[in-house]
This record gives C-alpha cells, sequence and structure tokens, in this order.
C-alpha cells in the first residue's frame, strides 16, 4: 500500500516560499492523500471558514441563565414603591455575574419597571429595560410569582451595542427579603461590533 507524505527540500528556503512537496509511500493496501484545509484553501475559503466566521453585530443567540438577589423595599410614594434587588448568578455569553435591578412597583397592580444592570466578571455590563408582573402564590401572599420581561439596551465592553429580548421567571419570599429565578431569551452576538 503507497500514501503520499508531505516533506520539505533539504535546503529550505525562506518560508514564504517553501514549497509542499508531496511522495508516495506504502501505507498498507490502501493509498490515503490528507491534507489540512489551510494548505487546500490558504486564504480561509472552505465550508468550516464560512461557519467560523464572526457573526454580524444583529445575529441573534440563546441568552439564558439563573439569579440570587435579596430585596430592599423602600417607603411607597405617589408613584409607587421602589425596590431594590441585587444578587449574583450565572448565564451563557457572561458567565459569573453580579447585578442590580432598581425598579418602581405599583402596589395595586402588582406591576414594575425598571432596568437590570448585569456585570460580568471583567466589569463588563449589560442593560435591559424591564416591565414585570407579580402574582402571589398560596393563600397567605408571602411568597410571589414574577415573570419580567426584558428589553436589552446595550451595556460596555464586548456588549456595547447590544441588543436582544429576554424573559425572567422569579419567586420573591416578602417574609425572608429573597428572590431566586431563571431567565430566556435571546441576545445579539458579545463582541459582535468589535470584530
Amino acid at each position: 500500500m503507497l500514501s503520499l507524505k508531505s516533506f520539505r527540500p533539504s535546503n529550505p528556503r525562506p518560508p514564504h516560499t517553501t514549497a509542499r512537496r508531496w511522495a508516495l509511500e506504502a501505507l498498507e493496501d490502501r493509498a490515503l492523500l490528507s491534507a489540512s484545509p489551510a494548505a487546500i484553501y490558504p486564504l480561509g475559503t472552505t465550508a468550516q471558514a464560512e461557519v467560523a466566521r464572526p457573526a454580524k453585530a444583529g445575529h441573534q443567540v440563546p441568552f439564558r441563565g439563573t439569579l440570587d438577589g435579596v430585596v430592599t423595599r423602600g417607603i411607597p410614594g405617589p408613584s409607587g414603591a421602589p425596590v431594590l434587588v441585587v444578587g449574583t448568578g450565572h448565564a451563557a455569553h457572561l458567565g459569573r455575574f453580579t447585578f442590580s435591578f432598581p425598579h418602581l412597583v405599583n402596589t395595586t397592580t402588582r406591576t414594575a419597571t425598571g432596568t437590570y444592570t448585569f456585570t460580568a466578571a471583567n466589569g463588563d455590563t449589560l442593560t435591559a429595560d424591564v416591565t414585570g408582573q407579580a402574582t402571589p402564590v398560596g393563600t397567605n401572599g408571602v411568597l410571589l410569582h414574577i415573570v419580567e420581561h426584558a428589553t436589552i439596551t446595550g451595556g460596555t465592553g464586548r456588549f456595547a451595542d447590544a441588543t436582544g429580548s429576554f424573559t425572567i421567571e422569579r419567586d420573591y419570599d416578602t417574609v425572608a427579603g429573597t428572590t431566586t429565578g431563571s431567565f430566556y431569551g435571546t441576545i445579539s452576538r458579545p463582541g459582535a461590533r468589535n470584530r
């Protein structure tokens, strides 16, 4: 069996002019020819190169994660009750993060508006405007199930000019002052504007 094997001439030329040579060698009873895609397609025009190209800024990818936080309620005023949720979590494209979510709650309708700010471990931030609705769970009203709809408005670092949307579902224990939940949606590929 013969196969082709690459070799370089014994008197090498400078790297930019060195030609690739091929040789045939025995290999059982079959012949194989192989080469790296870079050798066959030096300009990166293979199907793999097409797939590996960075996404355009508008291309959306899945965005999901979990979060846990502590809730601090302020004194209700005529425009609603100010609430601040701060905590930590883990998400696709963010990794481990901290977050703050100041928002205003209409205590009559149990609706809220505010802005999430997620901060990745390297300091990059992601911001999203949010509207939400709380629903009591059980008969004593201690536990609220909250569904929030978020629209990504940008951020810093790799999230500058980010777009997308996601839904947060979390439970809030009004006695303990804690909340835990998860979120899912899409985000423009992080860092796409820089490529």
